[in-house]
């Protein structure tokens, strides 16, 4: 397996179980945080959405469809502390917003060369992923990370474990 492709299987695998773990939720209950102060499920898919355009915007180009107006600022940091579930989006946008955020994703990833990926990263997130490929990497890795906010979602919700 090459990297690109290793990547490439990562978007994929990020995609495949976001949509396992959410598809019987309904729209409000992607509003449902299952503590205070956690984030909820709506806020987790705008965050992940608008921190991939962030970490790699700059290799996406005219791939990457804008973002609908305020869609960054209403899952940012501060949003996530904000109590208001007012300016969320339905599962079906959110669903919609990810495939094509992972699309051009992987369109971006198909450009570059291996020596493209290997080449230090010099932009968001430098100190973190190291070279480009590894910048890539971690957006894809990015989503995993919250699967298990989702499973808590689910739990709370009495939703049956999916794995």
């Amino acid at each position: 397996m090459t990297g690109h492709e290793a990547i490439r299987n990562s978007f994929a695998r990020s995609r495949q179980l976001t949509r396992l773990l959410i598809d019987d939720f309904s729209d409000d209950e992607l509003l449902v945080r299952p503590v205070p102060g956690a984030n909820h499920t709506a806020w987790q898919l705008g965050h992940l959405v608008a921190s991939t355009h962030y970490m790699i915007g700059r290799f996406l180009d005219s791939r990457a469809q804008a973002l609908p107006e305020g869609f960054v600022e209403r899952h940012n940091a501060a949003a996530s502390r904000d109590p208001s579930n007012v300016g969320y989006l339905g599962k079906t946008a959110y669903l919609e917003l990810i495939d094509r955020t992972i699309l051009s994703a992987t369109n971006a990833l198909a450009a570059l060369s291996d020596a493209e990926l290997d080449a230090p990263n010099t932009g968001n997130m430098a100190k973190m992923a190291t070279t480009v490929g590894s910048l890539f990497q971690l957006a894809a890795e990015h989503f995993l990370m919250h699967l298990g906010q989702f499973s808590t979602v689910r739990r709370a919700l009495g939703k049956p474990n999916k794995f």
